[in-house]
């Protein structure tokens, strides 16, 4: 990882990033491995915002080679501050597709670490005890986005750690699910 000579300013705004962005929703289907996994959308919609409402910002730019597939994302603070990191994969055959879902499979991959954001595990969250700050902060980031016609009540069922609640308001938003 590369940074720019003064972190002083970037540190900080990703510090508290990080604790405000929720888990990535695994909403998409991998019918090769019979499971599911979370797509570059929604962990561009678990990120995008808490970094603007925090001063940043991210660029990811597409690079490669005949046989390789690079993403070099760079994280930016309104400061003048950057850190960055490459990721590179390979491509196995020489096609426009092949190297478009390569850097889409990066632009995913490298977004995740960055943020250090995990995928929603329903059987282990419930395991480990995880279900609740898993549904907090899933209902707090909808809540910023002003998802919930009367947020108050969220904000009292998150407050009184109202499992089956939370689960309700969380359906309510994404369709019933």
């Amino acid at each position: 990882m590369k940074t720019s000579e003064q972190v002083d300013k970037i540190y900080p705004a990703l510090i508290k990033a990080q604790s405000e962005m929720g888990i990535a929703q695994k909403s998409c289907d991998n019918p090769f491995f019979k499971s599911k996994y979370a797509d570059l959308s929604e962990l561009i919609n678990v990120t995008k915002q808490v970094l603007l409402d925090n001063k940043m910002a991210l660029i990811q730019s597409p690079e490669g080679t005949e046989t390789t597939a690079s993403v070099n994302c760079r994280i930016i603070h309104e400061s003048g501050q950057w850190l960055e990191g490459t990721i590179t994969l390979p491509i196995t055959k020489r096609d426009p597709q092949q190297a478009g879902s390569a850097i889409t499979y990066a632009r995913r991959y490298q977004l995740a670490a960055m943020f250090n954001i995990a995928q929603e595990d329903d059987d282990g969250n419930s395991a480990n005890g995880n279900e609740y700050n898993t549904l907090k902060k899933q209902l707090e980031n909808l809540l910023n986005n002003n998802a919930f016609a009367h947020p108050e009540n969220v904000r009292k069922v998150i407050a009184n750690k109202d499992i089956q609640m939370m689960k309700k308001a969380l359906a309510s938003v994404q369709g019933g699910k």
